[in-house]
């Protein structure tokens, strides 16, 4: 109380700071704060104020990362959806096909022509923007297809 004479205030003031000072410091004995003792938590202080939370924010963090990750760009078709599927032989890139069946989570089995089967991931297969009017197969696979496809460089 002495040295806080210089504060400002008066000694209801001077108390209440040395009080919430002690309250707040950790004890010799137990190595716990009397309030952390009490409340189950440390009392905020200016310094705290000053000091960003870095568990909140870890946390935040992390649970933005578990949110963008798990369910936002997921890809998912039905059976029977007209699709275009990558090619990686020579010619063309993408062949139009039709879901035939699901495999995993991410990977179908696209029928590309009768008792023709293709397994894909479905990063490698994009809904088919054919017209409705097209209905042939040959008709749909000689469709002019460039899908765009986002690149991680800009």
């Amino acid at each position: 109380m002495k040295a806080a004479k210089n504060d400002k205030g008066n000694l209801h003031t001077k108390l209440a700071r040395f009080l919430f000072a002690y309250r707040n410091a950790s004890h010799s004995t137990t190595s716990e704060s009397p309030a952390f003792l009490m409340f189950g938590r440390t009392l905020r202080s200016h310094l705290d104020l000053l000091r960003p939370n870095i568990q909140s924010t870890v946390i935040n963090k992390q649970q933005s990362q578990v949110n963008c990750g798990s369910q936002a760009n997921l890809r998912t078709f039905n059976i029977g959806d007209p699709v275009f599927v990558r090619d990686y032989r020579q010619g063309q890139q993408w062949k139009y096909g039709v879901t035939h069946d699901i495999i995993g989570p991410l990977m179908y089995h696209v029928e590309i022509s009768p008792n023709v089967y293709w397994r894909r991931h479905a990063n490698q297969i994009v809904h088919s923007s054919v017209p409705k009017t097209i209905t042939n197969k040959t008709a749909a696979a000689s469709y002019a297809y460039q899908p765009k496809i986002k690149n991680n460089d800009g």
